[in-house]
């Protein structure tokens, strides 16, 4: 009896009934804990020590007028969604659909699918909105998702709402940009969700001049500006998280093309205006070729060094700056695994970070290789940790010859390369993309992209969001992007000439934007005239 006399005396407090009401001699005749009693169980209703629920939710009472009535919770409701929207309603760029939705307090689980399709995510409430990338042409038609929302009691609601996706065909231009002036190139590029960087040089009467750009949603330029005073050239731009623009590149010491060394500079996003006081030089002898900003804005540089006795052979060299700019370290690495039978001339073309805060490296070694007296080059990976010391390499082994200058991170940890091979001494190298185990132990596949010809170098490579890898490269003075498999095998998936004119015109970098829209830039020759060029394609 002491059960339920608990029981009823928490009832009256959760009720705000007061215990003078309750009279203990009022459960005399009650049965004791475990007999039956008439009436226990009716019709599918249950009968517990607060009442009694039915199966459709209504409650009963089948107290005599001389038992106190014993207050009752109401049957539990499902959570509620009380809107559910997808916008747009048409899109017609490649970009997200944002699913949003209003719900009821009590929902603790959203769970988000495409009909047809299937599950997309489980969410928390404080998730939404949630975005469907689209990111091509094969998305186009209509697209029906169904949300579900649970609370803590597993019941459940649900709602559907659509929208229509009509992209442009795979290689539509969305904008072209060329310099004003000519005898200009680009060399970096860095996509934004309103435009893009551009990173290159002006050739002046003096000598080349550096120039980041600016270009909006349109591929127009908002700005142009001159990292610093004198002559060299931009070689590489990125953006850190905050928004600031880090651009790299190369300064003529003394006016003397012989003697480069690194520069680094901050630019305000807005106007491009250089930030005073922040930044590096580099020594003479050291030359910067690519930019990296890891997930804190720390900054990694790719690149080689002479030394301080400008020796003529270089070793590849990185340097490790924090988001703020202030030098942490330098590594110098030889990357001929041990094959090289003299001293190696290593230079590092790309370089992309790591989400441990180290990075991983491409580029080439040139030497006398295991005592072959023949020195050639061979594509060279290697990774690095965060202090710049090296943890593993790989060096292509195939082939006569190789070198690499595009790098890329395949969504399972693969590492992708681009760059050119060489099958036999005498002949003309091919365009060549390889996809390498992420510890570098081995390479899953290599692939030529295109016939052989003297200037023949796949410059960029890149994964999209479907694993899909995507190129560009210089063929027979013609710029060339083409789409392959994850495994590298069986036709282009899509490929595009690019004859912007005559020619002859070069591709220098190609980079992906967020929903992988294409952006290639490089030089061209338009109208007789050699200028800075780029271009932003459909996905």
């Amino acid at each position: 009896m002491r059960t339920f006399v608990a029981a009823r005396h928490l009832w009256a407090l959760a009720f705000g009934l007061p215990l003078a009401c309750f009279d203990p001699s009022s459960l005399e005749g009650w049965p004791e804990y475990g007999e039956e009693s008439e009436g226990s169980s009716s019709g599918g209703a249950v009968t517990t020590a607060v009442g009694t629920v039915t199966s459709d939710g209504s409650t009963g009472d089948e107290s005599g007028d001389d038992e106190p009535a014993i207050p009752t919770l109401p049957a539990d409701l499902p959570p509620e969604i009380f809107d559910l929207s997808v916008s747009p309603d048409l899109l017609h760029v490649a970009g997200p659909l944002m699913i949003s939705l209003g719900h009821s307090d009590d929902v603790e689980v959203i769970e988000i699918s495409e009909v047809g399709v299937g599950p997309l995510a489980t969410l928390d409430p404080h998730q939404l909105p949630y975005e469907v990338p689209i990111t091509g042409a094969k998305h186009n038609g209509e697209h029906t998702f169904e949300v579900v929302v649970r609370d803590h009691a597993g019941l459940r609601a649900s709602a559907q709402a659509s929208a229509s996706v009509a992209l442009p065909p795979t290689g539509t231009a969305v904008w072209s940009w060329e310099a004003e002036l000519g005898n200009s190139v680009v060399l970096g590029l860095a996509p934004l969700s309103d435009g893009a960087l551009l990173a290159g040089y002006l050739f002046t009467e003096e000598g080349p001049r550096p120039r980041v750009s600016r270009l909006n949603a349109a591929g127009k330029e908002i700005w142009e500006s001159e990292p610093f005073d004198g002559l060299g050239y931009a070689v590489a731009v990125a953006v850190q998280p905050g928004g600031d623009i880090v651009a790299i590149g190369n300064r003529y010491k003394n006016d003397q093309p012989t003697t480069q060394a690194m520069w680094m500079r901050r630019l305000d996003p807005v106007d491009g205006a250089a930030a005073p006081g922040w930044g590096a030089d580099g020594l003479t002898g050291e030359r910067a070729r690519a930019l990296t900003i890891t997930a804190d804005g720390s900054i990694i540089l790719a690149g080689e060094t002479r030394g301080a006795d400008l020796k003529p052979l270089h070793d590849a060299l990185l340097w490790g700056f924090g988001p703020g700019g202030d030098a942490r370290w330098t590594s110098a690495l030889a990357l001929d695994l041990g094959h090289c039978a003299s001293e190696g001339d290593d230079v590092a073309f790309a370089v992309a970070a790591l989400p441990s805060g180290g990075a991983v490296l491409a580029g080439e070694v040139r030497c006398a290789w295991d005592q072959d007296p023949n020195s050639v080059t061979r594509g060279a990976v290697a990774e690095v940790n965060s202090q710049g010391d090296p943890v593993g390499v790989w060096v292509d082994l195939e082939g006569a010859e190789s070198w690499l200058r595009g790098l890329a991170f395949a969504a399972n940890g693969d590492v992708l390369v681009s760059g050119a091979r060489r099958q036999e001494l005498a002949a003309d190298p091919q365009p060549t993309a390889w996809r390498l185990r992420g510890d570098l132990e081995a390479a899953l596949w290599s692939r030529a992209l295109a016939t052989s010809s003297d200037d023949a170098m796949a410059t960029s490579i890149a994964v999209n969001h479907d694993d899909e890898v995507v190129v560009a490269s210089t063929v027979h003075e013609q710029m060339r992007v083409i789409k392959i498999a994850p495994d590298g095998q069986g036709p282009a998936l899509w490929q595009q000439l690019l004859p912007l004119d005559v020619g002859p015109d070069e591709v220098h970098v190609m980079a992906l934007g967020r929903y992988d829209e294409i952006h290639l830039a490089g030089e061209a020759t338009l109208a007789g005239i050699h200028r800075a060029w780029a271009t932003k394609l459909a996905p």
